[in-house]
């Protein structure tokens, strides 16, 4: 039995494809737009570079500091943070703060790629690296533990 190869010159489906990938890829751009309108911003005090700790549920800490839908987080010059807000996980910004107030949007991920750094520019050279997040009993209290390290890719 021989099976015989058919080109398919229906349009229709064609263009039933091409409507179905366009309205995925919409959507896709339109959710992540969603989640960067709610994502927690992280600001952290220009040059700051090493590891910042965040302290979340911790009663005698910072409360909870909003900007429109989103969370904010100011991690001091020491890099350690106690806040009373709750640990979510969720979409994250980072942020340097500058000195005249304007925010600069910190890369997230691993910075290099087969040992190779990566940017897209000088001023790239600053990434938010090895998030970690873990849950800590501390004096009776339970914590949730977040950790992420900012690093100069040279």
């Amino acid at each position: 039995m021989k099976f015989k190869i058919v080109p398919i010159t229906d349009n229709r489906m064609i263009l039933l494809i091409l409507i179905a990938s366009a309205v995925i890829f919409g959507g896709v751009i339109l959710l992540t737009g969603y989640w960067e309108k709610r994502a927690d911003m992280y600001l952290i005090p220009d040059g700051f570079k090493g590891t910042a700790t965040v302290f979340f549920n911790d009663p005698d800490g910072m409360p909870e500091k909003r900007d429109a839908k989103r969370r904010v987080f100011e991690i001091p010059a020491s890099g350690t943070l106690y806040t009373q807000s709750t640990y979510k996980k969720k979409w994250n910004n980072y942020y340097y703060v500058q000195p005249e107030g304007r925010l600069r949007q910190l890369m997230c991920g691993d910075a290099r790629a087969g040992g190779v750094p990566i940017s897209y520019s000088g001023i790239d050279s600053i990434w938010i690296d090895e998030i970690d997040v873990i849950q800590r009993d501390t004096n009776n209290k339970k914590l949730m533990v977040a950790t992420f390290t900012v690093k100069e890719i040279p």
